[in-house]
């Protein structure tokens, strides 16, 4: 009796299948005659040939391939439910031949008076009509993940949004900070233009922190860790700010405090994004999309809260504190509860079919708990799971190695090693069907990075191929934010400064349009080309010098500046989510590894483009009126 174990992706075998990653192990086993074929979602399809020769047992049958290889495999389409497979057993061919044929009666392999091993491939069971949808999500799961992406959308730029959505509390923080209503600002151009010192130094920071993701060092950081860091040092900013008039500090003191919290944050937020984009880098371009909107949203929640609690509540300086505890201790709620859905998603089931890191986890606590055992049937006791060594789809090139192996020669061979009694076979007896590929552009790029870690995938994924593929949408990136950071808040503030409304308004129209920008980028009918993105990129360039004129009152009254910034928000959030959804979807990406670096890349690219014109910006505003 001869013992073979299959390693294959489906994927990797026929071109036909739709879903790459779906990966099967075929284990051959001796003593029971026992076939099982289990996919790496469900258990799709299963023999069982027990020794007593009874008829086989199948269940959960699909498409199936059948193969056999010798020389280039043929294969063999089969009608959805294989015939009954009662009748008389053939008698030609090895015992698995035999099993074989008599179940497919019409595949079309040869058969062969040899040992030649055969095995089979079973697609995923199609959708059916009536197959449970949740909001257009194929279980609770994604559903979760999703969900997820967009709270971590709205908590990446949660700090920010709540001092900008908050003037009146922000610009006289000095007589809060020094518990002092009738405080004068020590430096009336810091306090005057606090939004703008704060948004340099917290995109600054960012800007140069952002690229030390990319780092041999920062590349070892599990994704878990990095969002528990992240958030934290966000949140802890929010708390300063907000129980720094509690105690009451000097007006230094309460600058230098803010300046350290700042930074903090900025580290915070720099890292977070680089999660976020290497999070939903290997995942559908609907959950970037969820993660753009997140970021658009939370503009709208905290100019919302802001107008509602500034229209419920009068404008006195005991009033605004108190509106400023609501509003400040909803946003730590916020982060908070992102936070722990971020922490939980390593118990997700779709969030593990799709991340490395996840992934990783609960294949080592499948192998703990033994669960390979109940997913092959209790066909055998002693199977380890196994894992696909690549998922990348092709038509050609796949080349198989292995061998049989005589169980009597291995048992003899285990005995001299001494260890009797174990049905193990080593890693030599796998049989891996591998994908080689034409046109790679790193030296790993044959490897199936499926098995590995987030981490490992980029630490063994270089940056610069990246870079080759996806610049002009790094470049596209870069200008669209550059462009909004620029105007806003640091140009937004002084068209109007002294009417208390309108910066509250106008932050709250930006918000909006940004918020729905971000959502239509979800819609694929409206997705641009290249070309496309980066024209209507350059085109928002001509809201600089609007907003120009509308503070030197060269365009007069509220309502030509609300509308301004009403689109400036609508394109910022359409074009800059288009711009981060088709970076890691590029289809010269091969790995998950480069998809993930891919997604970083286009943070440190936005952290760029906000950077500049964060510094550009302090330039700009001690010289406007």
């Amino acid at each position: 009796m001869r013992s073979l174990r299959l390693f294959v992706s489906l994927g990797s075998l026929h071109p036909t299948f739709t879903s790459p990653s779906a990966s099967v192990w075929f284990s051959f086993f001796p003593r029971q005659h026992a076939l099982s074929v289990v996919l790496s979602r469900e258990v799709a399809f299963c023999v069982l040939i027990t020794s007593s020769g009874s008829a086989p047992l199948v269940f959960g049958v699909s498409a199936i391939v059948a193969c056999a290889y010798h020389e280039p495999p043929p294969f063999a389409r089969l009608p959805h439910s294989p015939k009954d497979t009662k009748g008389s057993e053939a008698h030609h061919g090895s015992v698995l031949h035999r099993v074989l044929l008599k179940l497919f009666e019409n595949a079309t392999f040869p058969p062969r008076q040899t040992s030649s091993p055969l095995f089979i491939a079973v697609a995923p069971p199609p959708p059916s009509e009536h197959s449970t949808m949740i909001l257009n999500f194929s279980s609770l799961a994604e559903l979760y993940v999703y969900t997820t992406c967009v709270l971590l959308g709205v908590s990446m730029l949660m700090p920010l949004n709540a001092l900008t959505s908050a003037p009146a509390y922000m610009l006289d923080y000095y007589k809060y900070a020094t518990r002092d209503p009738n405080a004068v600002p020590n430096s009336p151009l810091f306090w005057n233009n606090i939004l703008t010192f704060y948004n340099a130094a917290s995109v600054v920071t960012q800007a140069l922190v952002g690229p030390t993701v990319l780092t041999p060092w920062a590349r070892k950081l599990s994704l878990s860790f990095r969002f528990f860091m992240a958030l934290t040092l966000m949140m802890l900013e929010v708390f300063v700010i907000l129980v720094i008039p509690a105690g009451g500090v000097s007006q230094v003191g309460a600058i230098v405090a803010f300046f350290i919290v700042t930074i903090a944050a900025g580290v915070g937020k720099s890292y977070l994004e680089a999660t976020c984009y290497a999070l939903v880098g290997t995942m559908p371009p609907k959950f970037m999309s969820a993660i753009m909107f997140g970021c658009g949203f939370s503009g709208v929640i905290s100019s919302t809260l802001q107008c509602i609690i500034k229209v419920s509540m009068e404008d006195t300086y005991d009033s605004v504190l108190r509106q400023a505890y609501l509003y400040f201790s909803l946003a730590l709620g916020f982060m908070t509860v992102a936070l722990g859905m971020a922490l939980s998603l390593r118990f997700n089931s779709y969030a593990q079919e799709h991340v490395g890191e996840f992934r990783a986890i609960k294949r080592a606590n499948d192998a703990a708990k033994g669960l390979v055992a109940e997913e092959m049937n209790n066909t055998v006791s002693n199977s380890n799971q196994r894992q696909p060594f690549t998922d990348c789809p092709t038509e050609n090139g796949n080349e198989i190695y292995g061998h049989l192996v005589d169980d009597e020669a291995e048992r003899r061979r285990l005995k001299a090693e001494g260890a009797v009694g174990s049905d193990e076979l080593s890693d030599c007896d796998e049989v891996r069907a591998v994908d080689h590929q034409d046109g790679d552009i790193s030296s790993d790029s044959n490897a199936d990075d499926r098995n590995l870690t987030t981490s490992e995938q980029l630490q063994r994924t270089r940056a610069w191929p990246v870079v080759t593929f996806i610049w002009p949408l790094m470049v596209a990136c870069f200008c669209n934010f550059f462009v909004s950071l620029l105007i806003l808040p640091s140009l937004m503030i002084p068209v109007d400064r002294w009417d208390k409304w309108f910066a509250t308004i106008a932050i709250l129209l930006y918000n909006c349009g940004d918020a729905t920008g971000r959502w239509l980028s979800s819609v694929k009918l409206l997705w641009p080309s290249r070309v496309v993105l980066l024209i209507g990129i350059a085109c928002r360039f001509t809201f600089i010098p609007l907003t120009f004129l509308c503070i030197f009152k060269y365009i007069p009254g509220h309502e030509a500046p609300y509308v301004f910034f009403a689109l400036l928000g609508l394109t910022n959030g359409f074009f800059g989510a288009m711009s981060m959804v088709l970076g890691p979807i590029d289809t010269r990406l091969r790995t998950e590894g480069q998809r993930v670096m891919a997604g970083q890349l286009m943070g440190v690219a936005l952290l760029a483009g906000a950077s500049l014109s964060a510094t550009l910006a302090m330039v700009i505003v001690p010289f406007l009126p």
